[in-house]
């Protein structure tokens, strides 16, 4: 993202500010994505309720074994820690929704520290 950035040429602010609005804007997806139908039942959205866990890679190397190159892997290790946090019965439904970057978490008051 950063080589595209920086091959981009004759950009106004006003473009360049369309790359945090952007990245912002997907979080926010992501956590209201997570925090909505991943955890609590909505009409039409069963399946995205009861498979919610099923992200393949991610969600399969939070379960590896500790000393397992894969699960060894720095962000790994920070993902898996907000997860099994995330999935604490007594805070699932109210903390820790967003996956990948804690942006909104932290702007709406959900993060909890594992």
């Amino acid at each position: 993202m950063v080589w595209s950035a920086l091959q981009a040429r004759d950009v106004t602010p006003r473009e360049w500010l369309t790359l945090p609005l952007t990245f912002l804007y997907a979080n926010l997806a992501e956590y209201w994505g997570h925090r909505g139908p991943t955890h609590h039942l909505k009409r039409g959205l069963r399946l995205v309720y009861e498979r919610h866990t099923n992200y393949e890679f991610l969600h399969m190397s939070y379960h590896l074994r500790p000393d397992h190159p894969i699960a060894r892997l720095g962000a790994i290790r920070r993902l898996e820690r907000l997860h099994r946090t995330q999935h604490d019965p007594r805070l699932m439904a109210h903390r820790n929704f967003n996956i990948t970057y804690l942006i909104c978490d932290l702007l709406f008051g959900a993060l909890q520290r594992g």
